[in-house]
């Protein structure tokens, strides 16, 4: 991806995700379904934590936020997000469960692809964000050298190979296949050795069903999770075959 297709992108993801800020609590199915894993790893992990500050990269509309609140009152915790909207969104979900932003609580505007910050904190967590940075790698090393020495990286992450019913349904409907290019954990593995640390990689399979192919591809776009980054598109007429491919000819529910 050359300099001005991400600058682009990035700009894109930053609207999408603000645009549908309001409604993503109500479509994030599949991002509500792959947050108990990263809180059972969190869990286990902060007896062990070093001292130092909390980075939450990509907090949306505060899923993962409210636990590490709960999780790590001790600690200033810094969350962040490329879209202001999500922010606001997440301000507005700890004051329901807390009553108010702690003063020890910070909520930042962050393009992740860009941290900067060296020896600063000592957890940098994230959950569904890593796939939006157009260079995993990088922003991995820029995650590593942010860290105080001893410092964790826990994230969560739909992988290479998702989404392998929408792939084939695509083949099938002689269509696009649409969806975005998803993180390799075994890439990611690789990058963090070959960085000094010892990754653990937990594989979590997950399913969740739609009543529909629509409803599958509106809670894409509803969550804000609707922009391509290969740049690629179906015609209607494409659509309505991906669809029928993709749906149970029973039930007309899909499965992913």
């Amino acid at each position: 991806m050359n300099a001005l297709m991400a600058a682009t992108t990035h700009s894109l993801v930053a609207e999408n995700f603000s645009r549908f800020a309001d409604s993503y609590d109500n479509y994030a199915q599949i991002q509500r379904l792959g947050l108990p894993l990263i809180v059972r790893q969190l869990h286990q992990l902060a007896p062990a934590l070093v001292a130092g500050p909390v980075l939450e990269i990509g907090c949306g509309t505060g899923f993962l936020s409210i636990h590490l609140l709960s999780l790590l009152q001790d600690r200033k915790i810094v969350l962040t997000d490329i879209s202001a909207e999500m922010l606001s969104q997440c301000s507005k979900q700890i004051v329901r469960h807390f009553g108010a932003v702690d003063a020890d609580v910070t909520l930042e505007i962050l393009d992740a692809s860009r941290l900067s910050e060296r020896n600063k904190f000592a957890l940098i967590t994230s959950s569904f964000s890593l796939q939006w940075l157009p260079d995993c790698g990088d922003a991995i090393e820029r995650q590593y050298e942010a860290l105080v020495p001893g410092g964790t990286i826990a994230l969560s992450f739909p992988c290479a190979g998702s989404f392998a019913e929408w792939q084939d349904a695509a083949q099938r409907a002689n269509c696009p296949f649409t969806g975005n290019a998803l993180p390799d954990p075994l890439v990611v593995e690789a990058k963090l050795r070959a960085l000094g640390a010892k990754p653990a990689v937990i594989r979590q399979p997950l399913t969740v069903t739609f009543s529909s192919a629509f409803e599958f591809f509106r809670s894409i776009k509803r969550c804000g999770a609707g922009t391509s980054m290969r740049g690629s598109s179906c015609t209607l007429m494409e659509f309505r075959h991906l669809c029928r491919e993709l749906e149970d000819r029973t039930t007309g529910a899909v499965s992913m």
